[in-house]
């Protein structure tokens, strides 16, 4: 967990500078969901990176889908979708989505 408290620390002082202060948020939810985990799974408070293995990941997985009920793939009601057809602008009156098909305006042009 000092690794990624490490990399957490750095990413707070970049915070604004290169990175938006919600990925900051993810990042620490990431070690505070990461540090539930081991203690509930393992009675650990730590782990080394090597014992980080497909098992972990997956077992973590698992984790965050049933006893968290997190999966970042299932989008709640109301969240604005991602990928194809991704919403572009929104209004109080329209809604208008751009398929990756679409050409882009650029100076002007098409």
């Amino acid at each position: 967990m000092e690794v990624f408290r490490a990399h957490n620390e750095k990413c707070r002082a970049l915070s604004g500078i290169s990175l938006a202060p919600g990925t900051v948020i993810r990042y620490e939810t990431s070690l505070r969901l990461t540090e539930e985990f081991l203690q509930k799974n393992y009675q650990k408070e730590d782990c080394y990176l090597d014992e980080v293995t497909n098992q972990f990941i997956e077992d973590f997985e698992f984790f965050l889908k049933t006893v968290r009920r997190r999966c970042p793939l299932q989008r709640r009601e109301g969240q604005p979708r991602a990928g194809r057809g991704a919403l572009l602008e929104s209004d109080a009156r329209s809604v208008r989505y751009r398929r990756p098909h679409e050409p882009r305006a650029v100076h002007g042009q098409l």
